[in-house]
């Protein structure tokens, strides 16, 4: 018989680690969703539409065709423009099926949020973690912030707001989503920010920052669909790696008791994750599967942040006794950490025995299931009484969420992947590099600052490239993690093989060029050219 748990007993997400709930999710509708906040400072908004626009596919295409003015020739072909906005224009949930319905409209536009169908465009939380992560990131953070607004809102100005009437709109698909915000009545900011989140990495944030500023340097280069396309994927792949962070220095934290400082504030993050992807994406190799023992060290740690998650929340909970009995103000995770060192023990001990006997008054503890009573029996405070039985009942339940997070943000199994898992229960996860994530980091790691578009394209050696997809995002290809251990004779043989089959996928991306066996000959080349000065070009 399971405990019966209070919705105090059951909160884990806990602001002072992330904002988001740990769910599956689409990163595409996370970016519909974010695009509010970017116009709104941080803010979602409240939208009131015109009488009579319906939030379905047929409803939008009626406001086209009504308006033949604007879009000439659209009336006679009804049907082809249904199909064009299915295909090409909305997303869709259940696609195929009966109850197929609109989510949103893609985010080719700014204004696309203003008719996001919530029902069926859930963010829990991701949208204001990722704002909030760009604003924690200073100078980067707001220029990251600027370029995005002057890519969704071309026609306004990104600080201000102002109309400029300056449209950089080229496609036919980007200015007929633009004409959506006409049939909007309201749209007013609601003030739901969160205003006093503080990342526990400080390093992550920048990187993110950073990455966007150095995308958007090729706005012109490319076409809007496809720079969309690549916002999506560099934002997924940046939460992927903030959640991996967080899953093994959250631990580090309560195991130190606020007596840890998660991220150093120099170039090197102390919490910084190591990934060791097999580059060919060939399953049963020697390189998947020491992919698949990377892989397994971040999947083993799920369940050890699932509890110090669950301990720091519950500690929170007691900040917030504090606050109202002492005045104790405690700003940051590590500061609520602290009230697990001894001076509180008398105290915290009082508050975790009365959480723990409202939780056993329907069921004593000596009627408990054996696993349930051997937990009891074995933890040594009320606190750690309290948090076994929290964490028996809870813990498979969030794990399978972090799980499916994680695999959200990597885009499991897809073009964008950095996560594979063959079809079958059960079967191992590995690390792997998609072709087009591996397609937009090489497009900002061929970036150097300076220039018109503040950075400007040059050729990488490759051995330089493995040096800054290590250091820059853990990104692991010719040698094995630390925490993977030395690597034997097999070991070397097959990160050569998986050097190799870098050096195959490049070719054909279009930017690997060698021009001998010497490493010092072997280079990465930019496929646009971003010039330092004059007029930039399109494909080299």
């Amino acid at each position: 018989m399971s405990l019966t748990l209070t919705k105090t007993d059951k909160d884990f997400v806990y602001s002072k680690v992330t904002l988001m709930d740990f769910k599956p999710v689409s990163m595409e509708r996370v970016l519909v969703s974010f695009l509010a906040r970017l116009r709104n400072n941080g803010n979602t908004s409240t939208v009131i539409r015109r009488e009579g626009v319906e939030l379905t596919i047929p409803g939008l295409v009626e406001e086209y065709l009504n308006n033949p003015e604007l879009f000439e020739g659209f009336q006679e072909h009804k049907e082809v423009v249904l199909s064009w906005f299915e295909t090409h224009l909305v997303d869709i949930v259940n696609r195929g099926k009966k109850n197929a319905a609109l989510a949103s409209p893609r985010p080719l536009h700014g204004y696309v949020y203003r008719f996001r169908n919530a029902k069926y465009s859930k963010v829990y939380g991701i949208d204001r973690q990722l704002y909030e992560l760009l604003s924690s990131a200073g100078r980067e953070g707001q220029l990251a912030l600027s370029s995005l607004r002057a890519f969704f809102f071309p026609e306004e100005d990104p600080m201000t707001g102002a109309a400029t009437h300056q449209s950089s709109l080229v496609d036919v698909e980007t200015e007929t989503l633009q004409y959506l915000k006409d049939q909007v009545k309201r749209d007013t900011a609601s003030r739901d920010r969160e205003l006093n989140f503080k990342p526990l990495c400080h390093v992550a944030p920048k990187l993110l920052a950073e990455d966007i500023s150095r995308l958007l340097a090729y706005r012109n280069h490319v076409p809007r669909s496809v720079m969309v396309e690549y916002l999506v994927t560099l934002l997924g792949f940046h939460l992927g790696l903030y959640l991996l962070r967080m899953i093994h220095v959250v631990p580090r934290m309560v195991e130190a008791r606020g007596d840890l400082s998660p991220c150093g504030h120099g170039e090197r993050c102390h919490c910084h994750p190591s990934m060791l992807v097999d580059v060919a994406g060939l399953p049963k190799t020697s390189m998947a599967r020491l992919a698949q023992r990377s892989m397994q060290d971040h999947i083993d740690q799920i369940p050890v942040f699932v509890r110090a998650n669950f301990a720091a929340r519950k500690l929170e909970d007691y900040a917030a006794q504090l606050r109202k009995t002492r005045g104790l103000t405690l700003e940051s995770l590590s500061d609520v950490l602290r009230l697990s060192h001894e001076q509180f023990t008398a105290d915290r001990e009082g508050y975790f025995q009365n959480r723990l006997g409202r939780l056993l008054d329907d069921q004593p503890e000596d009627d408990l299931p054996p696993e349930q009573h051997r937990l009891l029996q074995l933890a040594n405070t009320n606190m750690d009484k309290y948090l076994e039985l929290i964490v028996f009942e809870r813990s498979d339940y969030h794990r399978k969420f972090v799980h499916q997070a994680i695999d959200s943000f990597f885009f499991k199994n897809s073009a964008s992947a950095l996560i594979a898992q063959p079809s079958g229960i059960g079967a191992p996860r590995r690390f792997v590099l998609g072709g087009r994530i591996l397609e937009v980091l090489l497009q900002i790691m061929l970036l150097k600052p300076g220039g018109q578009a503040g950075f400007h394209t040059a050729p990488l050696r490759f051995t330089e490239l493995l040096d800054e997809l290590r250091e820059r995002y853990g990104i692991f290809i010719d040698r094995l993690p630390e925490d993977l251990g030395d690597a034997s004779v097999s070991d070397h043989a097959a990160l050569r093989g998986n050097i190799d089959a870098m050096k195959v996928r490049l070719r054909e991306l279009g930017f690997y060029r060698d021009l001998s066996d010497a490493s010092a000959t072997q280079f990465v080349t930019p496929r646009y050219t971003v010039a330092k000065t004059g007029h930039s070009k399109g494909a080299a």
